[in-house]
């Protein structure tokens, strides 16, 4: 998962426990890194991390739109979820439902799902690792989560 090519410098983590940030991220921890709660804004300026990791509790579209606004340009959006079973409608996303969430910001670089021998021993999960859009991946109609 981890890109050889990106050093990170800054990184946050919106929504996890002390200590909880899974190891699977622990790559993407900056130098400098940052930890809040999931909140309505983030208390950080514009462009000012390279990397973001997400909680599933803090996936939403206003908490996507807020690590658009403070990612630097070409900056690293990373998540899980639990995916949303056939009969259960309050719980996890649908793969659609994850990557329709960064569809105005984001181009999606992977998307990995839990193997199918693993569903039986736990929840099926998505990851999902999206970079943010620059002016040059842009095409003339790009208007970033504009209401």
């Amino acid at each position: 998962m981890r890109n050889p090519a990106i050093s990170v410098r800054t990184s946050l983590e919106i929504g996890f426990a002390d200590g909880e940030l899974p190891e699977c991220y622990r790559s993407f921890r900056g130098a400098n890194w940052r930890a809040v709660g999931v909140q309505k804004e983030l208390p950080y300026e514009d462009a000012q991390f390279q990397v973001v990791i997400m909680h599933e509790s803090a996936v939403s579209l206003p908490m996507v739109k807020e690590a658009h606004r403070v990612l630097k340009s070409g900056g690293m959006l990373y998540f899980t979820v639990t995916e949303r079973g056939k009969n259960e409608k309050d719980k996890g996303f649908t793969p659609a439902e994850a990557c329709s969430l960064l569809r105005d910001g984001f181009n999606i670089v992977g998307i990995e799902n839990t193997p199918g021998w693993q569903f039986w021993v736990r929840p099926r999960v998505i990851s999902i690792r999206a970079q943010k859009k620059n002016w040059k991946t842009l095409n003339n109609s790009y208007r970033p989560y504009v209401v």
